[in-house]
This record gives structure tokens, C-alpha cells and sequence, in this order.
């Protein structure tokens, strides 16, 4: 939500500072950069590994309606905001059902640590 909200309020206060004739292409250039540091930052690399590709995507994902937002696009927000959800929920399902071998690995280790 964070990023969604970072995005759009960059794309709407360019437009707003330049008026009708800003160039909002320089300040998505600006927001998609970012946002691929963000992303960058939550994939992990252990044991040969990668984890966090989604979580990156979504993050990318999320710049791109609060983006789309911004700009007043919100036929396109919110069209992108549902096949985001379908994504991630429907075909997690799929996955889970497909690869039941795979939810273990996901699943953190109990502790037998008392506290």
C-alpha cells in the first residue's frame, strides 16, 4: 500500500507542479527505478536459492496502479489491481495443489526453544 501510495502521490504532484503540460514519462522513469531498488532489496539468495520474486513483483505491480492512479487512469489501476489479486490468490491455490512438496520448504521450522 505503501508503495501504491508513494507512486501515485510523485505522478500527481508532477502533474499538478507543471500543470497539464508535465511530463510524467520522466517521473515514471523516476518511480519504476526506485521501485526495482525496492524490489531488488527483497529478493534473497540462500542455499542456491532465490526467494522474494514475487514479493518484488507485487511491490513493481503495486507502483504501477499507484502510478496509473495518479494519472487518473483508473480504468487501467484498477483493471491491473484485479488480475494482480486473481494472480496471486487463484494461482496460489494451483501451485499449492500442484507442488505439495514445495509447501514444506515454505513452512518455518518450530522452535523447540523455550522462552
Amino acid at each position: 500500500m505503501m508503495v501504491g501510495l508513494g507512486a501515485g502521490s510523485f505522478t500527481l504532484m508532477a502533474v499538478q507542479m507543471a500543470g497539464p503540460a508535465a511530463d510524467p514519462v520522466r517521473v515514471l522513469q523516476g518511480v519504476v527505478t526506485g521501485i526495482g531498488f525496492l524490489g531488488a532489496g527483497s529478493i534473497i539468495q540462500s542455499r542456491g536459492e532465490v526467494q522474494g520474486m514475487t514479493t518484488a513483483a507485487g511491490i513493481w505491480v503495486v507502483g504501477a496502479i499507484g502510478s496509473a492512479c495518479g494519472l487518473g487512469s483508473y480504468l487501467i489501476g484498477g483493471i491491473a489491481l484485479a488480475f494482480a489479486m486473481l494472480i496471486l490468490t487463484v494461482l496460489k491455490r494451483l501451485e499449492q495443489h500442484a507442488f505439495p512438496e514445495n509447501e514444506l520448504q515454505q513452512k518455518p521450522a518450530k522452535s523447540n526453544r523455550k522462552s
